[in-house]
């Protein structure tokens, strides 16, 4: 139902909840179902905006109540946490106990011990999903898949080795 994405700073938290969201709304196309909202919260602009995000979220609650399923993705909970404000944790909590509301949120790994853990109520209402960083074969890999399908529509032709020397230049 929830889900918290936990990895080290660039590993891919970003990309991992884009094709997620990929993957749902292509099968919901597909079966004919009703689609999913999807609601992105940007911590860092909402806490520093000067709105009330207390109020921000109890109306994307009372939204989704309304109007069907949520899925809201949670950019950086440690700082929605450590916002210090009771009334944005009860909110928070209320909404991740909602039926038709879904929340995706990212942490870094340090920040999830050093934050999340400590918010006992909060970690408890989520599943956690660790992300590692991918080893060499899997990027390459996926390197050699999205270059397959790049050849056929560009007629532009990449070798295994600049493949390699790429994914060595990018690490």
């Amino acid at each position: 139902h929830n889900i918290l994405v936990v990895g080290p700073q660039g590993v891919g938290k970003t990309a991992f909840i884009e094709n997620l969201l990929y993957r749902l709304r292509r099968s919901e196309v597909k079966e004919s179902r009703a689609t999913t909202r999807v609601l992105l919260l940007r911590t860092a602009e909402l806490l520093s905006s000067g709105a009330r995000p207390d109020t921000f979220l109890l109306q994307a609650l009372r939204q989704a109540e309304r109007t069907g399923h949520y899925l809201l993705v949670v950019e950086n909970l440690p700082l929605l946490l450590q916002s210090a404000d009771p009334k944005v944790l009860t909110v928070l909590q209320r909404l991740l106990e909602a039926r038709n509301i879904s929340v995706v949120a990212t942490t870094r790994t340090e920040e999830y011990h050093d934050v999340v853990r400590r918010s006992t109520a909060v970690e408890s209402l989520f599943a956690t999903l660790l992300l590692e960083e991918p080893k060499d074969e899997e990027v390459l890999a996926v390197m050699m898949e999205r270059h397959f399908r790049l050849e056929h529509h560009l007629h532009v032709t990449v070798t295994y080795k600049a493949l390699q020397a790429i994914l060595t230049l990018a690490r």
